[in-house]
C-alpha cells in the first residue's frame, strides 16, 4: 500500500505534461490517465483504476487521497496534511491513556 500511494505521490508531484493536461482545478488526476503516462505502473496495477483508489484509500499514512466515485487521485493539502497528523496524535494518546500508559 504504501508503495502504491509513494508512486503515485511521485507521479503528482513532478507530473508528466500529460498528466498536467489531465489535471483538474482541485489537483484530481483520473487514474487512467495515470496508467497512460506511466505503462509500467499500469502493468503493475493490473491495469485496474479500482485497484489504485482502494489502495490509496486504505494507507492512512499517504500524503494522497482517491475519489472512488470519479476514479481520480490527488495530493493532499496542507490542511488535509495537518488535520491527519492531529488525527493520528489524539488517536495514540486515546489508546495510550485507555490502556494506563498515558
Amino acid at each position: 500500500r504504501k508503495r502504491t500511494s509513494a508512486a503515485v505521490a511521485r507521479f503528482l508531484e513532478r507530473p508528466s505534461q500529460e498528466i498536467v493536461d489531465s489535471m483538474e482545478p482541485d489537483g484530481s488526476v483520473p487514474v487512467s490517465t495515470l496508467f497512460a503516462a506511466r505503462p509500467a505502473f499500469a502493468a503493475r496495477m493490473y491495469s485496474n483504476p479500482a485497484l489504485v483508489v482502494q489502495t490509496i484509500l486504505s494507507n492512512s499514512t499517504a500524503t494522497v487521497t482517491a475519489d472512488a466515485e470519479k476514479m481520480t487521485v490527488r495530493l493532499l493539502t496542507a490542511e488535509e496534511l495537518l488535520i491527519s497528523a492531529c488525527e493520528k496524535y489524539v488517536a495514540s494518546k486515546v489508546t495510550e491513556d485507555s490502556f494506563g500508559f498515558g
